[in-house]
């Protein structure tokens, strides 16, 4: 009969816990929500971190596009090939300002300004067809 109430006993036992027991599950609880925190810390602190994309206002880019136009315009030995990557600088800043851009007032006053900018590569790449030494010249003879 003794080995009944022993058996009695343990079965009784498994049912409660052990008073450590409680409180380490306590620690590990309290603890896990401590690494969970420090992990949104993290997280946060590491995004915050990161070079965000400066926003150019349009108006700028169009500024600094315009100048490289002028600067083009002054050098003596320009390329075909700059007058080509200056076209494709506008046409990446003309559809990423047509997608930034919202109001319609504004989008057209964009656009006219990056056709001017388009009209004065034109006018850059027509000189480019007749270099600066082989210009057609006009004889004074051919003005009167």
């Amino acid at each position: 009969m003794e080995k009944d109430v022993v058996g009695e006993k343990k079965t009784e036992e498994k049912g409660k816990k052990h008073p450590l027991r409680k409180i380490w599950d306590i620690v590990l609880t309290i603890f896990s929500i401590i690494v969970i925190l420090f992990v949104l810390a993290f997280v946060q602190v590491f995004q915050e971190a990161q070079p965000k994309k400066k926003e150019v206002k349009p108006s700028v880019q169009i500024e600094a596009l315009q100048k490289k136009v002028d600067t083009l315009y002054q050098e003596k030995n320009r390329e075909r090939k700059d007058v080509q990557n200056l076209y494709s600088e506008i046409r990446k800043v003309e559809d990423e300002i047509l997608k930034t851009a919202k109001a319609n007032d504004e989008k057209a006053l964009l656009k006219t300004e990056i056709v001017s900018l388009k009209q004065d590569l034109l006018m850059l790449e027509s000189d480019l067809s007749y270099p600066a030494e082989e210009k057609p010249k006009t004889s004074k003879k051919e003005k009167k």
